[in-house]
């Protein structure tokens, strides 16, 4: 009996048949299956929401509700039911219109038909305490979703490094061949197999896969050798692949490439091209050009032939065309020098070399690898603009410069703008000189006062820059003109006979200081200079001898020396080591030698320890130490090292050596911070304008974040308290921000906080704050 007509019966009937559906329900129902269908792998199909009676169809199989659980009663005060349903649906399922089975479903749950092709899941139905399960809204209904199993689909290709070769001993075949699995399932037990007359080199003709993934490409690279043959021969290479579904249903896929292959020539040439991988903007480098006969005659009037980039010029003035006779297992050579005429990240491709030759009255041509070569150095790329495009005569214009360096190294850039007649400077420069870092840009403005009655042109600004750094040739750059147009001309009122118009005595309030700030993004004043390793690199530093003049048979019985050695410049982001050594050099033994160090306050170990030794040191013997140091500030000037003692007695008497005071550079940066208002008493309501000024006193450019916060009872109304920069060595940066005081109390803002690297981005984090302000309230109006 159908499912469907389980209401038409009676009540006792239909109980018995709704508890056989929800036995099988718990008792874990399934129809038998022949596979493992935890391996099958699924793609998305059809969702529906269906209710009693209704169908959803996909792929030729049919789902349709045949029963949910019967009515109940709902309860007393609610539409619920009186007590919670479980819910279930119960599906006809067929495939082409032949019948499969009933199979009911709880919520989440999934059937996969026998033949493993769908698999059903009840996503939504209603909840147990819903009302559509009661007898007066009885309306249950369920979201049904169907997907078809995925299946594997396997594609195989081919690709040679050529497509026509010459027979000979040293032709290689290259075969690429690439497989992949573009279906909606893993394809299993995959084999290949590779079919052609060419010999193996390198590389295997069959290959086995357990599993390939969906997606997933495997590449298989095969050399295959050339047969020596008298007359042209076409060759092919196929591939054929074999494979699986988790039901051993098989898959296949084939590919074919053919190539063809020439008689041995008597000439066989090879052209080679070769420089350098990379090199800076205002270097030169050098192209090498080989060209090898391989062959059993010798080769004449071989033309090889040559071309340059664009972006890249000959050195000297000579066509690079040569005409040679290369004999057998012979190598013709030539070098030119180049130079780039502009910075490429990446990379500029040279042409490839030909060279020509005929032979058996047949034309051949070679041709060589075409090498790439990165070449680092800036390059500005200058624009201008204004903040109007029509004046007035007497009107004032804000003209904006902008600077960008697209290239991949720092450059010093100078930058001048000129004026038309007619226009004059009113605030501002014209000029802007400094380093520009890659992929930085930087701007700088400046007012001009127009007094023409026509049109105004303003020049091209133009920007002259360094291949690098500030070394190698100047390069000119130049923004755009700019085209400001005369406003159409207004009717000037005439003022009404005997009418004056008063004028007003009241002064306007002061207006809040608008502070632009233009900041370049700062590089190196200095180029530091580049340290060797620190263990081998040190001064050599006079030795200090104190001589005891305590005397045996006229030679000296002790004579001691100690000498403290390190590097004399560092930076500050590295460590090095101190070297001590004391030396014997008397005839007696020195027994309990007290050697004592210390360090500066600008310097810290790098492992603690104490700096004291007692040691035995036996005539004509030295002894030696060495330990790590890290300095905490930059010096310019130098830190002197304290001089090391040597302490010991000889007889009754006690007696100090001293050794040498090395001094150290350390290179470094040093963040100054400031902070000051524009006013220090305020009513409450008052604005007030903060600036925060960062100054580098050392001797290295920096990255900087500096970070602000402010009290309660103050708002930011204006500019922001986060700045980030890189900040040049002796060099200094500011911005400005407005608050607005609330408090009726005194306000203390708190200090500015910066963090920086001991060298550009590199090393620690170095910490420094600014002072605190103190803000005063104006005392109140005494009435009267």
């Amino acid at each position: 009996m159908s499912l469907k007509n389980i209401f038409s019966l009676s009540e006792g009937k239909k109980g018995l048949i709704l508890g056989v559906i929800i036995a099988l329900i718990f008792l874990g129902f399934n129809l038998p299956q022949t596979f493992d269908n935890s391996q099958l792998q699924w793609t998305m199909g059809v969702t529906g929401r269906l209710m009693s009676g209704e169908a959803l169809t996909y792929g030729g199989y049919s789902v349709e509700v045949v029963s949910f659980p019967v009515p109940v009663e709902s309860a007393k005060y609610s539409a619920e039911p009186a007590e919670p349903v479980e819910p279930f649906v119960a599906l006809n399922i067929s495939k082409n219109g032949s019948f499969i089975g009933t199979v009911p479903l709880r919520l989440a749950e999934s059937y996969i038909v026998p033949d493993g092709g769908l698999k059903v899941t009840a996503n939504q139905l209603p909840a147990q305490n819903a009302k559509e399960w009661t007898f007066e809204n009885y309306a249950p209904w369920a979201i049904i979703e169907l997907d078809s199993r995925g299946t594997p689909s396997l594609a195989v290709s081919i690709q040679t490094d050529e497509d026509k070769y010459t027979s000979s001993y040293t032709t290689q075949v290259v075969a690429t061949v690439n497989l992949e699995n573009t279906g909606s399932a893993d394809a299993v037990n995959v084999n290949m197999v590779i079919d052609t007359g060419l010999p193996v080199n390198k590389g295997s003709l069959k290959y086995h896969y357990d599993r390939i993934k969906i997606g997933e490409t495997i590449t298989e690279n095969i050399t295959f050798a050339s047969p020596i043959l008298e007359e042209q021969k076409m060759f092919s290479i196929s591939a054929n692949v074999s494979g699986y579904d988790v039901m051993d249903i098989p898959y296949m896929a084939e590919s074919v490439k053919s190539i063809s292959m020439a008689a041995e020539l008597p000439v066989i040439l090879s052209l080679t091209k070769s420089t350098v991988e990379k090199m800076y903007l205002k270097d030169y480098t050098i192209i090498s050009l080989s060209v090898k006969n391989n062959g059993r005659l010798d080769a004449k009037n071989v033309n090889i032939t040559d071309s340059l980039p664009d972006s890249f010029k000959l050195l000297s003035n000579q066509p690079l065309h040569w005409v040679a006779d290369i004999p057998v297992n012979e190598e013709w050579n030539y070098h030119y020098l180049v130079r780039p005429q502009e910075p490429s990240k990446e990379g500029i491709v040279f042409p490839a070399a030909t060279a020509e030759f005929v032979v058996m009255n047949q034309s051949y041509t070679v041709r060589s690898n075409q090498p790439r070569i990165v070449v680092y150095g800036p390059k500005v790329v200058l624009t201008k603009k204004t903040d109007v495009s029509e004046f007035n005569p007497g009107d004032t214009v804000t003209v904006t410069v902008v600077a960008e360096n697209t290239g991949s190294t720092l450059t010093r850039v100078t930058i001048v703008d000129t004026l038309p007649d007619k226009v004059t400077l009113v605030g501002g420069s014209t000029t802007f000189g400094g380093f520009l870092e890659a992929t930085m840009n930087v701007s700088f403005k400046y007012t001009i006062r127009i007094d023409s009655n026509e049109a105004v042109t303003l020049p091209a600004a133009i920007a002259e820059y360094y291949e690098l750094g500030s070394e190698g040739r100047k390069i000119s750059a130049k923004s755009q003109e700019i085209e400001l147009q005369l406003k159409s001309a207004k009717k000037i009122p005439v003022p009404t006979p005997g009418i004056t118009t008063p004028t007003s005595t009241a002064t306007p309030a002061a207006p809040i200081p608008q502070i632009t700030i233009s900041i370049p993004t700062p590089v190196p004043s200095v180029t530091p200079p580049v340290l060797e390793p620190l263990n081998t690199v040190y001064e050599e530093l006079s030795r200090t001898y104190i001589f005891l003049n305590s005397m045996i048979f006229g030679k000296p019985q002790a004579n001691l020396s100690i000498t403290k050695n390190t590097v004399s410049t560092m930076y500050l982001k590295d460590y090095t080591s101190v070297s001590l050594s004391v030396g014997n050099n008397g005839t007696s033994d020195l027994k309990n030698v007290s050697i004592t160090d210390s360090l500066p306050d600008g310097f810290e170990f790098l492992i603690n320890q104490s700096l004291h030794w007692v040691a035995d040191i036996p005539a004509g013997y030295e002894w030696n130490y060495r330990y790590l140091v890290k300095p905490l500030e930059p010096s310019k000037e130098g830190i002197v090292l304290p001089a090391a003692t040597a302490e010991f007695v000889v007889g009754n008497e006690s007696y100090t050596v001293q050794s040498n005071q090395p001094k150290i550079v350390v290179l470094g940066p040093k963040i100054v911070l400031t902070k000051k208002t524009n006013i220090s008493v305020v009513n409450p309501g008052d604005t007030v304008i903060v600036t925060v000024i960062a100054e580098n006193t050392g001797s290295a450019y920096t990255k900087v974040n500096i970070n602000d916060s402010l009290p309660d009872n103050v708002t930011l109304v204006g500019g922001s308290t986060m700045f980030e920069v890189v900040l040049e060595a002796t060099s200094k940066v500011s911005f400005n921000y407005t608050l607005r005081i609330d408090s009726k109390q005194p306000i203390t803002l708190p200090s500015a906080t910066a963090e920086y690297y001991e060298l550009d981005s590199k090393g620690r984090k170095i910490t420094t704050r600014s002072q605190e302000v103190e803000i005063m309230m104006s005392p109140g109006k005494i009435s009267t």
